[in-house]
């Protein structure tokens, strides 16, 4: 079955699963930090940032994806913690300055935020470094520039 586009339940849910995974893999990417030292909390700052911007979108009324990401995008920004949130919370709203007043998310949507997002969270940098979570996000968003656009999820 071949998904053209979700909506803001599909959207929430997913955004609730993402959250609920990385709250399973924390300790994983707290391992992982080592900049800019091995502080372990690349995991921790990430979820702290995320997963009350979850929440809150999931207590939301918001009727079109847009809306609902621009929750995230600003939940995300007032929580954002350690630089690891804040790069997360630059990548969610550069992600949603791409999506304008769209009821839907296609994959051509999400394409452009990705890219959208790798672009607002790398020139937040003063000095972006490669190997961080930065180099992840762009690779993302260069995989999805050169996959062969099908128009759906499948």
């Amino acid at each position: 079955m071949k998904i053209e586009a979700i909506g803001v339940p599909e959207l929430k849910r997913s955004l609730k699963a993402a959250a609920d995974y990385l709250s399973m893999n924390t300790r994983i990417l707290d391992n992982l930090n080592v900049f800019p030292v091995p502080d372990g909390d690349t995991g921790m700052n990430m979820l702290s940032t995320l997963k009350p911007a979850v929440e809150a979108l999931l207590n939301d009324g918001a009727r079109s994806c847009a809306t609902a990401w621009e929750l995230l995008s600003e939940q995300a920004n007032k929580h954002s913690r350690g630089n690891s949130g804040f790069i997360l919370a630059c990548f969610i709203r550069g992600f949603s300055q791409r999506l304008d007043a769209s009821r839907v998310i296609t994959a051509e949507l999400i394409r452009a935020g990705f890219d959208s997002g790798s672009y607002a969270a790398r020139s937040s940098l003063l000095s972006p470094v490669e190997g961080t979570m930065i180099t992840i996000i762009t690779a993302m968003a260069e995989a999805m520039a050169v996959t062969e656009s099908t128009g759906s999820f499948a």
